[in-house]
């Protein structure tokens, strides 16, 4: 594999071409996990859905337009599943097992969107009530060697969106 010839980050701020897009696009690559304020050091998270219950979706036609039609349905609890790279921090295993012994375990999930350089956030998701739906531990594989990893599958209600 070759390096480029030049630096990967520009040293000093790049000034926009004409037409090119307003605001840049943003990457999904700089983002921190908070649980309860505690900081996750998380490798992957699925994507982020909201979404209704199509089996009970219903079409309302208004009387007197019949070119005004309504949609309801109420809303699906949504998942999320956050995968990292297993180390002595026990705190996903423990959360999963407090549910399993019958207390609420119910958390307060935040995902930070981070800026470029990982220092600024740049807008932030919120799980009010996130509980640990499913822990799932590393797969041992003696033929292909990998990084171990652990994953929780979380549900939640809501999804909040914070501008930073």
């Amino acid at each position: 594999m070759t390096l480029p010839d030049r630096p990967l980050r520009p040293e000093r701020p790049v000034q926009p071409r004409p037409g090119a897009i307003d605001p840049p696009l943003l990457l999904a690559v700089n983002f921190s996990v908070l649980i309860d304020d505690a900081m996750i050091a998380c490798a992957h998270i699925s994507a982020l859905e909201m979404a209704s219950d199509e089996t009970q979706l219903k079409r309302i036609v208004s009387s007197d337009d019949r070119h005004h039609v309504q949609w309801s349905a109420p809303p699906q609890q949504g998942r999320l599943t956050m995968a990292r790279a297993l180390d002595a921090d026990r705190r996903l295993y423990a959360w999963r097992r407090e549910a399993l012994s019958g207390k609420p375990a119910v958390r307060r999930v935040i995902i930070n969107h981070l800026d470029r350089s990982g220092t600024e956030v740049l807008f932030r998701w919120e799980m009010p009530q996130a509980w640990p739906l499913r822990w799932t531990g590393p797969r041992y594989d003696a033929l292909h060697g990998g990084i171990a990893f652990e994953e929780l599958e979380i549900v939640f209600d809501d999804l909040l969106y914070k501008g930073a």
